[in-house]
């Protein structure tokens, strides 16, 4: 039965449905909640960790595939085979670029990929209408798209559905301050009148017993005091209907709002989530099949902590060498000095306590099966080395970089579907022009221009767009380098040398910055080939790919080392975790430590 906001039957069946999925999902925001706690630490305002946490894998783990998956604002790339509205395509590019930098999607991404991590990143997308303003965020334009993040603590959605393209309802909590709402006209004037303030606590848990991620900075004291009063309010969008119905928090008041999704075909609310469960909406977070072994190293960690604070060096003596002096005379002894004593044996050194070698053996072992479980962490996070050379190293990091490629997909289908929907919007604005600027080949400078509801003449998939986001993932100065060389010597220097002057220099090289992300090199090459630069190159390089000609006999050497000191920071590991868990016996030969450190 289509929902009717005048039917009190229809409001109070989805409220039910609502409170089902609450408690449906209670282990869930429980878990998130705790694994939170143990990624700040215990030192974190009031966080609730519940032992000290002196190697803090989780975060190091989070950190390391947030900067693998999303470190840059992405870009937009618009592209359509119909060669004449490429103009426009080019132009549309523009625009969503200038929106995405301007509502910061990288710092939304960022959130919902780490959010991710530990239960599921939502964003919404959207349009800001003109009567809410910043009401809600400051960043945010009466009449431009935003792309918003979801706290995983209020968010919502129908939990009886095994897959998103099931759901009858999803939503998400949100706060307006109360005069806002009272003064908006877009809510129902009735609805309005049975709202309440909010009791000044700021965002609260969806259960009595749970706890609001917030209250990890911001405490439980319900006597907050807030500037402004605020209302919490859900939108609630219904799939099948096209509806968003705005409730308020509280039960009693009618729909304040309820509106036809005029936007684009999947809706506002994107999820990203990276180990989906077959028959299950819940996805299964990466950060929770590591959260074991993240508390038992550290619980071992701070139990060998105690065990090297009880560690003690004590001297027993006798009774005759108490009497005699001989103790003293060993206690006050400088080292190297001489100590005439009738019998050494009567004083000994004996030493009780400290880390338990068997513990420690165990806990390198811990730490190695850690980075294994997690992808290679040592490898991905450049933590040490792992190979004896930077070639072995660089495929080593690509085998690595294979097993988070499957949460990149995913990523990058996130964004691309997040950016899509912006550039719907920014194509649909019936009202807003943009000031934007182009480069034009021939020009020196910006060409400025106004990009408006005039400059768009077709409908909007009549274009088919092809956009793609890209340029998400970190690349530090040298790894620039080494893809400004890579492209000059493969692509560029083997058409100059065949003389290939009917190439659009300025063409291909802006198509290479675009696509590449490199725009350092326009500063690069500029213009054509200079013929004799080009001869003398040929002549100093002679092959293709402006490399030096090699020496015509080359003689090689083999030279194998055993280094027992060197070698990667798993051989040594591994050498070091046998020793201590063989009790200090020589359980390993001086060959498995001569191959460790090769």
């Amino acid at each position: 039965m289509p929902f009717n906001p005048s039917d009190e039957n229809s409001v109070t069946r989805l409220r039910e449905a609502m409170d089902w999925s609450k408690k449906k999902s209670k282990p869930f925001r429980e878990h998130y909640i705790r694994m939170l706690e143990e990624y700040v630490g215990p030192y974190y305002g009031d966080s609730h960790s519940r032992f000290n946490v002196p190697i803090n894998m989780l975060k190091m783990s989070v950190d390391i595939y947030q900067r693998s998956l999303t470190a840059r604002n992405p870009r937009a790339l618009v592209t359509t085979k119909n060669r004449a509205i490429r103009p426009q395509a080019k132009e549309l590019q523009i625009a969503t670029n200038e929106v995405i930098r301007e509502v910061a999607l990288h710092r939304t991404l960022r959130e919902a990929v780490k959010q991710a991590l530990f239960s599921i990143g939502v964003i919404k997308v959207g349009i800001t209408a003109q009567s809410m303003g910043e009401a809600q965020n400051y960043l945010f334009d009466a009449g431009q798209p935003f792309a918003d993040f979801v706290l995983f603590d209020d968010w919502l959605h129908d939990m009886t559905a095994r897959r998103f393209e099931e759901v009858s309802w999803c939503g998400n909590r949100y706060r307006l301050p109360y005069d806002h709402v009272m003064e908006c006209p877009m809510f129902d004037e009735a609805a309005k009148q049975k709202l309440r303030k909010s009791d000044g606590g700021g965002y609260q848990p969806l259960f009595d017993d749970a706890e609001h991620s917030s209250a990890l900075s911001q405490g439980n004291d319900m006597g907050r005091e807030e500037y402004e009063d605020h209302v919490d309010l859900w939108d609630i969008w219904l799939p099948r209907e096209n509806l968003v119905v705005t409730l308020a928090d509280d039960s009693d008041v009618p729909p304040l709002n309820v509106i036809e999704w005029d936007g684009p075909e999947r809706g506002p609310y994107h999820l990203l989530y990276f180990s989906s469960v077959p028959g299950n909406l819940m996805p299964s977070p990466p950060i929770s099949h590591l959260f074991d072994l993240h508390d038992l190293i550290n619980k071992l960690f701070v139990k060998m902590g105690d065990q090297a604070g009880r560690q003690k060096t004590i001297t027993l003596a006798t009774l005759a060498a108490s009497n005699d002096g001989t103790a003293e005379a060993i206690r006050k002894a400088e080292d190297g000095s001489v100590v005439s004593v009738q019998n050494p044996e009567a004083a000994k050194e004996f030493r009780w306590g400290g880390v338990d070698q068997m513990n420690a053996g165990f806990w390198i072992q811990l730490l190695q099966r850690f980075s294994y479980m997690a992808g290679n962490l040592d490898v991905l996070g450049g933590l040490s080395q792992q190979a004896d050379t930077a070639t072995q190293e660089q495929i080593l990091k690509s085998a690595s970089s294979g097993l988070v490629a499957d949460m990149q997909d995913r990523v990058v289908e996130f964004t691309r579907n997040v950016v899509t929907d912006i550039t719907w919007w920014v194509y649909h604005d019936p009202v807003t022009t943009m000031p934007l600027v182009m480069q034009l080949d021939g020009y020196d400078r910006d060409i400025p221009y106004q990009w408006g509801p005039d400059r768009r003449e077709a409908p909007f998939f009549d274009f088919n767009f092809n956009i793609q986001p890209y340029s998400m993932q970190a690349m530090g100065p040298a790894e620039r380098l080494t893809a400004i060389m890579k492209i000059i010597g493969e692509a560029i220097m083997p058409a100059v040398q065949t003389g290939q002057a009917q190439i659009n220099w300025q063409e291909l090289i802006g198509l290479i910055a675009e696509y590449a992300d490199l725009p350092e090199l326009h500063t690069i090459v500029s213009g054509g080939p200079n013929p004799m630069m080009l001869a003398q190159m040929m002549q100093r390089g002679g092959g293709g790919g402006g490399q030096m000609p090699k020496p015509p006999q080359t003689t090689r050497n083999y030279v194998r080392k055993n280094v027992p000191g060197g070698g990667t920071q798993a051989s040594r590991d591994n050498v070091m975790s046998q020793q201590m868990m063989s009790g200090g016996k020589a359980a390993v030969s001086p060959q498995q430590l001569a191959a460790a450190g090769r």
